[in-house]
Order: C-alpha cells, then sequence, then structure tokens
C-alpha cells in the first residue's frame, strides 16, 4: 500500500461506478464532482448529488485493479515469508501471519462491509443497491 498515489482517471472511475451500479450514473446523481475530493492507495472519493432526493454523498470508488495488484503481492510476500521461516529457522509461522493480514486486507476492499457499518445511518435515498463491493455511497453529514 502507498500513502501518495495518485488518482485514477475520471473516465476510469466513471466506469467502475456504471459497471458495479449497472446503470449510467446519471439515473443516480444529479452532478457529481468532476475529479476526486480525495484518493488513496485502494480508492478514491468523489462528492455526488443524488438524483432522487437532492442529498450530498461521498462515492467512494476502489482502484481498478487493485484486488488483482494486492492478491499479486500477497501470494509473493508469503512466498517470501516461508523462504524466510525455512532459512532462520523461525518457530512462528510467518505466512500464517501474511495469511491473516491478508485475509482482513480483502475484507476491507469489500465496500459493502463499509455500507453495512452505516446502514443504521443510512438516508432513505441511499437505498442498499448502490453498496456494492467496489463503489459505496455515503451520506456526506456522516463525514464531516
Amino acid at each position: 500500500l502507498q500513502d501518495r498515489i495518485p488518482p485514477f482517471s475520471d473516465a476510469e472511475a466513471l466506469q467502475v461506478i456504471e459497471a458495479e451500479l449497472g446503470v449510467p450514473w446519471g439515473a443516480v446523481f444529479s452532478s457529481l464532482s468532476a475529479s476526486p475530493v480525495a484518493a488513496a492507495s485502494l480508492g478514491q472519493v468523489y462528492k455526488g448529488t443524488l438524483a432522487s432526493n437532492g442529498a450530498q454523498v461521498a462515492v467512494k470508488v476502489q482502484r481498478p485493479g487493485v484486488v488483482e495488484a494486492i492478491g499479486r503481492d500477497t501470494f509473493i510476500l508469503r512466498n517470501l515469508a516461508g523462504i524466510a521461516r525455512r532459512q532462520l529457522k523461525l518457530n512462528t509461522d510467518l505466512p500464517a501471519l501474511v495469511d491473516e493480514w491478508a485475509a482482513s486486507l480483502f475484507k476491507e476492499l469489500d465496500y459493502r462491509r463499509c455500507a453495512r457499518g452505516t446502514a443504521a445511518r443510512r438516508p432513505g435515498g441511499l437505498q442498499r443497491r448502490w453498496q456494492t463491493r467496489r463503489v459505496v455511497l455515503a451520506c456526506m453529514s456522516q463525514l464531516l
């Protein structure tokens, strides 16, 4: 994971949003910021307005290819951990530690888990169908 990663293209973000929601973004949002308001290694956030009720929402979009990249990196780390364990004759099961870390990271990559965590505070316009594995909406007032 990186902490100073540039945002991915807005065109890619819109493709992810539309693919995940199953409709053109204009069917859900009356407006969507032209560029992300925040970017990180796993994804980025856009500011949107729901077409249904005008609610301001944060639209968290997962970076394309991030699951595959983390899977590849985890495979490499797990193999290196096994080599280190054997070469250093450690009793600690380093591959199992990598597995535990990876399991928690892959859970974080499923944005539906985030959505379930805020379900009790979900405003009426944030329907469950707009909460997917790679895109999640959150009410802006919850974030301020």
